[in-house]
């Protein structure tokens, strides 16, 4: 791992946007840990703002799901822009790997997909 890389098991918070600019899909989603530790459950989630790009996109796009539990690995970036006068950021999960862990609301055994492909 090198400088701000970061791995998380988290839930999606809801389904992922997807978005086709150009010629390569993006998907932007948000995910939510809670500490395991932490009595107070209702105050111990942290929520984090994540984009996967390319395959990754169109896959986290078609097999993500609000609650799908996935574990992500990134790196922290600085997102900056202005609104209204008022200069704006927030920190992004910039995916390098997704691995969905589990299956999907919607999925019964018998028609499981594949939960982790190596991309």
């Amino acid at each position: 791992m090198h400088g701000n890389t970061v791995c998380l098991l988290m839930h999606m918070v809801d389904a992922p946007e997807l978005i086709k600019p150009n010629e390569t899909s993006i998907a932007n989603f948000s995910g939510a840990w809670n500490d395991p530790f932490e009595k107070d459950k209702a105050r111990s989630a942290s929520f984090f703002d994540c984009k996967a790009f390319g395959k990754q996109a169109e896959i986290i796009g078609e097999y993500g799901a609000k609650g799908r539990q996935i574990l992500v690995e990134g790196k922290i970036k600085q997102e900056r822009w202005e609104k209204d006068g008022q200069k704006r950021s927030k920190h992004v999960i910039y995916v390098d790997s997704i691995q969905l862990v589990g299956k999907r609301h919607d999925e019964s055994d018998d028609n499981a997909k594949p939960e982790s492909s190596g991309w």
